[in-house]
């Protein structure tokens, strides 16, 4: 399907991907922009880590090729779908200390190719996110983050041109303030717009292709028809994609099969660490403790394959896991993503 000025316009169905996060997921989104993180011996792990995740391998051989690493769980806004919005998430605030830092992603360098620098919170919260971003690329990182592009340090916006971040994505969820505030409780419409067209003008003026910059539209439906505005005006200022997702499609079009859940592309593929260094089998899932290891007490290595993942993954694949399918700390027994079970209405991302 194709978009204004034959685009191509991505208003995928979440079948397409909630329940599978599946290689054309992926591809359609980062390939473009994980080129400056991918090696010959990386490409080589990601294609192993993707054959044992279809073949249904539980202790692999194959390293996480994306490492997802959260700034903080602190946010300026106050989305009524997001556990950090509405203030649910029990853990305590913070920021990721440089050290830290600095050791996931040495631990990760030789494998991983994308570096997802976001999680529960606004990552540009973070006191030194520019540092946090300059730093990864030294490592060798592709880096992708997800910003509301509403915070002090997004007004000098030459910053994100500067740290060398590969993928920016900004979140805009309607045409009109009223719409958009909707969802992003808190938000200014008019300050997002304004720094993405400077953005845009100084990467054009600074000859740079980077940052890549998509524009992340949620159909709430109240706002659906807003989304060819929204696409329409943001092609004519120079973003380079438009992607517009209903994440309340699956309450009524996906239904569960709590015998045989799709496979989790987190469990293959991606390693998450939350601010406190504290690992998350689930990206979908920064509440939840499980499985209550600390990248302090336990490598990243030792982590993928340890017994507790092994089994994560088996129980994704069979049930087989009893330990799993009784642990109320663990997400995977109750998972609407993965339909083990069906996602009820204003299911709040944890």
């Amino acid at each position: 399907m194709l978009g204004d000025g034959n685009r191509p316009l991505f208003y995928l169905r979440p079948s397409f991907f909630r329940g599978n996060w599946n290689l054309l997921w992926v591809v359609q989104r980062y390939l473009r922009t994980s080129i400056s993180g991918a090696t010959p011996k990386k490409i080589l792990n990601a294609m192993l880590a993707l054959l044992e995740m279809k073949i249904g391998k539980t202790h692999l051989q194959s390293n996480p090729f994306v490492l997802r690493i959260e700034p903080t769980n602190i946010c300026n806004l106050h989305c009524p779908r997001c556990s950090c919005g509405i203030n649910t998430d029990p853990r305590e605030k913070g920021y990721i200390g440089l050290d830290d830092y600095n050791v996931i992603l040495k631990q990760n360098q030789k494998t991983a190719v994308i570096l997802r620098l976001d999680g529960n919170g606004e990552p540009t919260l973070h006191p030194k996110i520019f540092e946090l971003i300059k730093t990864a690329k030294l490592y060798g990182y592709s880096i992708s983050m997800s910003t509301n592009f509403n915070t002090d340090s997004c007004e000098d916006v030459k910053q994100f041109v500067d740290s060398g971040i590969d993928r920016i994505i900004v979140c805009i969820d309607g045409n009109t303030q009223a719409s958009h505030e909707r969802y992003r409780v808190g938000g200014n419409l008019s300050l997002v717009e304004k720094r993405l067209v400077n953005l845009i003008r100084i990467r054009k003026k600074l000859n740079s292709k980077k940052p890549f910059i998509e524009v992340q539209f949620l159909d709430w439906g109240y706002n659906h028809d807003e989304i060819s505005l929204v696409r329409s005006k943001v092609y004519q200022w120079g973003v380079n994609k438009f992607q517009a997702i209903c994440p309340d499609w699956a309450v009524t079009h996906a239904r569960a099969n709590p015998n045989k859940p799709r496979r989790c592309f987190w469990l293959w593929e991606v390693l998450s660490v939350d601010w406190a260094l504290n690992y998350h089998s689930c990206t979908n899932a920064w509440t939840l403790p499980w499985p209550r290891l600390n990248a302090r007490e336990v490598s990243s290595e030792d982590f993928w394959n340890h017994p507790l993942m092994v089994q994560a993954r088996r129980y994704n694949i069979d049930k087989s896991a009893e330990n799993i399918a009784s642990d109320s700390g663990c997400h995977c027994n109750n998972c609407s993503d993965m339909l083990v079970v069906d996602r009820p209405p204003n299911y709040v991302c944890e």
